[in-house]
């Protein structure tokens, strides 16, 4: 569809929530704007093959959508700024963003907690700049990349002298897809393990396969700075504990963690405990004793094992925010 020069007119779409541009052309990045400023309580930004004959540059005129909650962006069609209220974010053809000359600063996610980054066919990869843009997300709690087959990975990437908050403070789950046996690939998974006291997942999908055993035993061995913990009924510590899982699925690592959170408070002696989960398939599996495939089976077999010992367990779905 394309979209003629809007003359001397506004758009006013007061009530809209969700927004879709799909194989839309416009005639300049002005019609773009006037479009996405037109709906005040827009929550949901959906925008995919959509044309301008001018670019923005990443920091823009264009004010942040007060409203917005999602959005999901290729390329750099919509100015950051008008997305930087969001608290989920995807961008796709991030590597033509942040290596845009015309770009000079990346605006501050106040309120994101996830983030989704795709680099696509031949586009350079470069964790430094990803390490730049999670100084801006303060709060991010879940952060997945997908790397790009055909992308190139910068070699020279050295360990961070300083650690962004969200890693340091608030991220849990950090998800990687095309990981490569080159140095930067691994540097950057152990500066996470590392450094991300909160961490609850890594998850790793290599190409090409087999993973090489020397990049396995080298995350294995890995320090970690994030052990599950323990808490009395009145919050205070009373112990933790942290296990090298190896590569697997998000389930499958939450399952390891109940198994040894119980073998943890069993061991400390305790006959009723509250089991906070934020996985609502763990807790499903735990309650109705039910596993509807062969993967986790075997760790959930052990699980309703102990949870058949003489005490008393109460298990309840918990978001992270909580936990």
């Amino acid at each position: 569809m394309r979209v003629a020069k809007m003359y001397r007119c506004s758009v006013d779409l007061p009530s809209l929530k969700t927004l879709d541009l799909d194989r839309v052309s416009f005639h300049d990045m002005e019609n773009l704007m006037r479009l996405i400023s037109g709906c005040p309580v827009l929550e949901n930004l959906t925008v995919s093959d959509v044309e301008t004959r001018a670019g923005l540059t990443i920091g823009g005129y264009f004010k942040p959508l007060s409203k917005l909650i999602k959005a999901n962006i290729h390329s750099l069609v919509v100015p950051l700024r008008a997305v930087s209220n969001v608290q989920f974010l995807i961008i796709y053809e991030i590597g033509k963003i942040i290596h845009d000359e015309k770009i000079k600063d990346f605006p501050v996610f106040g309120n994101l907690t996830e983030l989704n980054l795709s680099w696509t066919f031949r586009d350079t990869h470069d964790w430094d700049e990803v390490v730049k843009m999670l100084y801006n997300c303060p709060k991010l709690q879940t952060l997945k990349i997908v790397k790009g087959i055909d992308s190139t990975t910068g070699e020279d990437w050295k360990y961070p002298y300083y650690v962004p908050e969200c890693v340091s403070s608030h991220l849990t789950t950090c998800n990687i897809a095309d990981f490569e046996a080159v140095n930067a690939d691994v540097q950057f998974a152990k500066y996470i393990l590392q450094n991300a006291r909160l961490l609850q997942v890594l998850s790793i999908i290599h190409y090409p396969e087999p993973f090489e055993p020397q990049v396995m035993k080298d995350l294995f061995s890995c320090s970690r700075i994030s052990p599950a913990f323990i808490r009395e009924s009145q919050g205070k510590w009373l112990g933790g504990f942290a296990k090298c899982v190896g590569l697997c699925s998000v389930f499958v690592a939450e399952l390891w963690g109940v198994l040894e959170g119980l073998r943890c408070v069993r061991r400390l002696g305790f006959s009723n405990v509250e089991v906070n989960i934020d996985s609502t398939l763990v807790v499903q599996v735990m309650k109705e004793r039910r596993v509807t495939s062969s993967q986790g089976y075997a760790l959930a077999k052990q699980i309703w094992k102990l949870l058949d010992s003489d005490w008393v367990i109460e298990i309840s779905h918990t978001y992270r925010e909580a936990n």
